[in-house]
């Protein structure tokens, strides 16, 4: 009975002393997120365990990292900017833990026309993907580059139409 009862107390303490595996983001919990902050998501992605939220809305533009802390517990960092910009397209890019590039096309003209994109890092790997929308999440590998140089936007017929660098 004693050596039961010593065996289940270090079954007990290591349980309790285990570190917590961090869950990632779900869709769901993205999608409550979006939701109770009212929103206007152009694009999202889960990258590994986090998730990045593209959003425009009359004052600002720009982007939630979401994420869970070591107690599960869902955690976001927000980065923005003014929705007034008279720029025809806003970058915003991070080269840190989860690098990506993320563009909104502002202008009707340019969006209406937009078919595809390409993001030229300066390791001069090229990234290309289809606009579907106003806003695209473009992720990389952290190993390719520290950041990009150029941003390429093409019509359907895969002529340049815009270009950032």
């Amino acid at each position: 009975m004693k050596k039961i009862f010593i065996f289940l107390f270090i079954c007990i303490l290591i349980s309790g002393c285990a570190k917590t595996k961090i869950q990632p983001v779900t869709y769901q919990e993205i999608n409550k997120f979006i939701a109770d902050n009212y929103l206007q998501a152009l694009d999202f992605k889960l990258v590994g365990d986090i998730a990045i939220i593209l959003f425009e809305d009359e004052v600002r533009t720009g982007y939630y990292l979401l994420y869970k802390n070591e107690d599960n517990t869902l955690k976001n960092k927000l980065a923005f900017g003014l929705s007034n910009s008279t720029k025809p397209v806003i970058i915003y890019a991070t080269a840190s833990a989860i690098p990506f590039v993320s563009l909104i096309i502002k202008d009707n003209d340019l969006l209406e026309s937009a078919h595809s994109v390409e993001v030229v890092l300066e390791s001069q790997t090229t990234i290309k993907d289809q606009i579907s929308n106003k806003g695209i999440i473009i992720p990389y590998d952290k190993q390719d580059s520290t950041s990009y140089s150029n941003v390429i936007i093409y019509d359907e017929y895969g002529k340049m139409i815009y270009s950032h660098n």
